[in-house]
């Protein structure tokens, strides 16, 4: 968060995040068809945008999932299995992918890791506050 911006009105930190979000949500075809009112409250209360670095963990394997996460730009990698070091099931995931979205509907934990393989920037809803 920029501190200048906890200074602006309430009603003009609401339109700037539905303006970032509301976007991006609707590339997720549970979001397209959502209440534009709950849209709202979504943006404001439950999402914010986080950068990992390269080599930075997103997500760590049998962790409870709390986050469902959107790549919108870089580039991730996601390992599934017993160890990280596993080559063998190694999945990339590209700006514009969704991750973990069950976690919204269900008790969920990851079942990998997810790292950055370029710097990404990623919108990050949070699920408690999200039901």
């Amino acid at each position: 968060d920029i501190p200048m911006f906890s200074n602006l009105p309430v009603t003009l930190q609401v339109e700037l995040h539905k303006e970032v979000f509301v976007p991006m949500l609707a590339t997720h075809p549970v979001f397209r068809v959502m209440d534009p009112l709950i849209l709202d409250s979504l943006c404001q209360m439950a999402i914010l945008e986080q950068t990992y670095i390269v080599g930075q963990k997103v997500f760590e394997k049998d962790a409870k999932a709390q986050t469902v996460f959107h790549l919108k730009v870089g580039e991730a990698r996601y390992y599934v299995g017993s160890s990280l070091s596993s080559e063998q099931s190694v999945l990339t995931v590209d700006g514009g992918t969704w991750v973990s979205e069950a976690a919204l509907w269900m008790r969920w934990r990851y079942t990998g890791w997810l790292v950055a393989r370029r710097n990404c920037d990623i919108m990050e809803i949070d699920v408690v506050k999200f039901n």
